[in-house]
């Protein structure tokens, strides 16, 4: 967040009046602009002479632009200005808010990835280990399944609390039973005999898969499946509204987000950008109460937050690729990241044996909604 401040210095005489007129106008311009948090207007009265500062708070750089244009160090003045101000300053002052501290909860993963806030932890696939692993808050963790199938594999949970697991390369949608066996819960093969990727289940037990040849596939909750959707850019990271009416995808390769409209059947229609990133890469996201997104981005390492229209709230920058991401914790706020050093895809098993894979915490200013 950064914080912007405007100084000016009038007669006291007219003071009242120039307070009368910021707040009318200035305050009201800060306020109405997209990215500001907050605008407030602070004045002194020294004898014959009063300062005034205008302090706002401003998600980013870009917000800022958008109320005082490129060159945005400038002061922005009102015609009406120079009948009261004694000194007209150039400039105004910005200062970056220190931000919560970003925190290391745990090391050594070969390949992380699909992390889920689940019972009080946090679950993450590790691709390269063929392992489940599960971890709370103060970096306690475990292994809780180990599969007999490679990468890649991601899970959600039925409304029941039965885990679900994509085995991707053998084109099954897996369910855990509570003897801790592994069944088939469906066959992706009728819709693509491709590599299956990400799932998410929505708040009425639909299940949506997606992989293949850039398709999504709906599990409902009788176990048929069909196909809802193509023609997606390398297709990653889903997440569906907290009312079930939208869900929204990355599409890696086509550097965005798109959202689909959901039909009472489950059904996907209405396919539109959500967000055009510019160049990012979108891998794995998450929903926020603010109606934001979390993407992780590999090639790009970093974790961002961005609005709907692809505007960019927050950005954290990291020493290596962000693969997914997920708000969880006591009060969903804190963002977890999966970070690996990436090499590309023809060292993944490099890659893995050097288990440089990590999970990164920070405070978001928002909790988690949706599914996941």
């Amino acid at each position: 967040m950064i914080a912007r401040i405007w100084h000016g210095i009038v007669p006291t005489s007219k003071s009242a009046q120039c307070l009368d007129l910021m707040q009318k106008f200035a305050i009201r311009d800060y306020t109405a602009t997209p990215g500001n948090r907050g605008a407030w207007c602070l004045h002194h009265t020294e004898g014959d002479v009063t300062h005034f500062l205008n302090l706002t708070f401003w998600d980013d750089f870009n917000a800022i632009k958008r109320f005082a244009g490129e060159d945005y160090d400038r002061a922005r003045y009102y015609d009406f200005d120079p009948d009261y101000l004694i000194e007209m300053e150039l400039h105004v002052q910005h200062y970056e808010i220190g931000s919560r501290e970003l925190k290391t909860l745990l090391t050594g993963l070969a390949m992380g990835e699909s992390p889920r806030w689940h019972d009080d932890r946090l679950w993450v696939c590790d691709w390269g280990a063929q392992e489940i692993k599960a971890v709370d808050v103060d970096g306690n963790s475990e292994v809780v399944v180990r599969t007999q199938f490679d990468l890649p594999f991601c899970i959600d949970w039925l409304p029941d609390g039965r885990l679900l697991i994509v085995s991707g390369r053998e084109n099954l949608l897996l369910r855990q039973e509570s003897d801790g066996s592994l069944v088939r819960h469906a066959d992706l093969c009728g819709v693509s005999n491709k590599v299956w990727n990400e799932i998410v289940v929505d708040g009425r037990g639909n299940i949506y898969v997606n992989g293949g040849p850039g398709v999504i596939a709906l599990v409902t909750p009788d176990c048929s499946v069909r196909q809802v959707a193509d023609g997606i850019a390398f297709p990653n990271g889903m997440a569906v509204t907290p009312d079930n009416a939208t869900l929204i995808i990355a599409e890696s390769h086509g550097k965005k987000l798109t959202a689909f409209d959901i039909a009472s059947n489950g059904s996907l229609a209405n396919p539109h950008v959500w967000a055009d990133l510019g160049d990012g890469a979108p891998d794995g996201i998450c929903l926020d109460a603010a109606n934001a997104v979390w993407y992780a981005d590999v090639p790009n390492k970093r974790c961002v937050r961005v609005r709907e229209g692809g505007e960019v709230l927050q950005t954290i920058n990291l020493d290596r690729g962000c693969f997914a991401c997920m708000l969880g914790g006591t009060d969903k706020k804190t963002l977890f990241m999966i970070t690996t050093e990436w090499r590309g895809m023809n060292q993944i098993l490099e890659v893995a044996r050097a288990r440089t894979g990590q999970v990164l915490i920070i405070e978001a200013p928002a909790p988690r909604v949706g599914w996941p």
